[in-house]
């Protein structure tokens, strides 16, 4: 599940551009492909939260230390660029495919893959969920998805994504 729950996130992430330019589309008449990007942006953010719900029901939490709790919350204000990028298009589309976009949109998403920046989801955050970093009893790094909105320190119930992505389960330790 780590590698299908990382891509999901990363491709929830990018989805507002495909959003975006799905309304550019539709705005220049091109509304068979405006419905495809905007089916399929709605498709992802539904299968994540299924992901997200299921694994606090399927997998078995397991108990995490953690300390050093902070939100990560900065690094999405600077890809409110790439989501306000298919704006560019409004002059009229000539074409339903813009290369450069899809060019574009492949690099954000291998950036988001390689940085491991699942934090940068505005999909996810509108289901309620929140991203902390926090570093684990071993001391390493890690990413805590909760919907928490304040997440304390200390032994917390997770469901292990990854390595690097936990899943804070719901049902316990309400803080």
């Amino acid at each position: 599940m780590t590698a299908f729950a990382q891509a999901l996130l990363i491709l929830t992430s990018i989805a507002p551009i495909g959003l975006v330019y799905a309304g550019v589309l539709a705005d220049g008449g091109m509304w068979g492909i405006a419905k495809l990007l905007a089916g399929t942006a709605c498709g992802l953010a539904f299968i994540c939260a299924l992901l997200l719900r299921g694994a606090e029901k399927v997998v078995a939490p397991v108990p995490l230390e953690a300390s050093d709790i902070t939100p990560k919350e900065g690094d999405a204000l600077a890809f409110l660029v790439a989501y306000a990028l298919p704006l560019l298009a409004l002059e009229e589309p000539k074409t339903a495919v813009s290369w450069g976009l899809i060019v574009f949109t492949v690099s954000v998403a291998v950036t988001l893959w390689q940085q491991q920046l699942f934090h940068v989801n505005p999909v996810v955050a509108l289901m309620g969920y929140k991203f902390y970093s926090a570093r684990n009893d071993q001391g390493a790094l890690v990413l805590i998805i909760s919907r928490r909105r304040v997440l304390a320190p200390g032994t917390l119930s997770i469901v292990k994504l990854s390595d690097y992505l936990w899943l804070q389960d719901s049902g316990v330790n309400s803080s």
